[in-house]
């Protein structure tokens, strides 16, 4: 696994290799309009129509510290066999990997969204790299109170 943050060194935006998601990433950057972080409801549903099915979406509650999946990518939960919309975060470790949770946490203690790369198996028993692209997001510019995650 590795991890590229945005503020790693340079622009993250050029080091993402995947049109579909430096498309994401360069709306999201639009959305955020001079600010550290865009708010969801800066998105309309409809623009993001390309992504659908490859995007998760969590809601992040503060005090303490946990998340839970609004949306869960329709890719992924087919990938995995597994469906994690509603659920929350502290009640899944047994099926988010710790890799990935960490991530989360980083996203929301940085503010600053991260490219993670995932080794992972595929049904033929050849191994693969997971890309995914974690952004923050703030109703009031200084929390995160949401995660996309693209795919």
């Amino acid at each position: 696994m590795s991890v590229e943050g945005g503020s790693a060194g340079g622009d993250l935006g050029a080091r993402i290799k995947r049109p579909r998601l430096k498309a994401l990433y360069r709306l999201w950057e639009d959305r955020c309009d001079g600010n550290a972080m865009p708010s969801w409801e800066r998105f309309d549903i409809l623009e993001m129509r390309e992504w659908i099915g490859n995007l998760s979406l969590l809601e992040v509650v503060h005090e303490p510290l946990d998340m839970v999946y609004r949306v869960f990518s329709t890719r992924v939960s087919e990938h995995l066999r597994r469906e994690l919309t509603g659920r929350w975060l502290s009640e899944s470790e047994h099926l988010v990997p710790k890799s990935v949770r960490d991530c989360y946490y980083e996203v929301v203690a940085t503010r600053k969204p991260i490219m993670q790369h995932l080794d992972d198996l595929s049904d033929d028993g050849q191994v693969v790299v997971l890309e995914r692209l974690v952004l923050p997001m703030s109703e009031d510019g200084k929390q995160v109170n949401m995660i996309l995650v693209g795919y």
